[in-house]
């Protein structure tokens, strides 16, 4: 068991972390408040996701090349939360091709999040407003009213 935890440890050390942010180091339940604070004055959409997650990814691949086209403005931001239930390896892989802001947070940060916002499942939003205020917004996993609702809220 020592050589495995051994072999772990080695493994996850050399891992390329450098595109997470760090978790702020504040109550679980003032982290999206913490994290979203610099972007005030800005639209801020927050993507709850997991690598084995299969809607999520399926949204991702959806979601993703919209901030090319009909989303594209340096007026929103886009950050990723994913949690320590992630393949780690995968999820460093993944966050390649996702263009935003990425923290992977651990299971009592998520469930602090989850309570705060009444989260329902993944892929879950939650939209920050140019004033900062926070909502989960479930309904946003229609991907017509994601994009409707993100360009309602940038026109304000």
């Amino acid at each position: 068991m020592r050589a495995h935890n051994q072999f772990m440890k080695d493994k996850l050390s050399k891992l390329d972390f450098s595109k997470v942010t760090p978790t702020p180091d504040v109550p679980a339940e003032k982290i999206i408040a913490e994290i979203t604070k610099p972007y005030r004055g800005k639209v801020v959409m927050i993507d709850l996701w997991n690598t084995w997650c299969g809607p999520c990814r399926a949204a991702l691949a959806q979601n993703e090349p919209a901030k090319s086209a009909d989303l594209s403005s340096d007026d929103i931001v886009w950050i990723y939360i994913a949690d320590e239930s992630s393949s780690t390896p995968l999820y460093l892989d993944m966050i390649n091709d996702i263009r935003g802001i990425h923290y992977h947070v651990t299971a009592d940060q998520i469930a602090r999040i989850r309570k705060q916002f009444d989260v329902d499942g993944i892929p879950f939003y939650i939209l920050v407003d140019k004033q900062g205020r926070a909502q989960g917004r479930p309904d946003l996993r229609d991907h017509d009213k994601f994009k409707r609702t993100i360009l309602s809220e940038l026109a304000k």
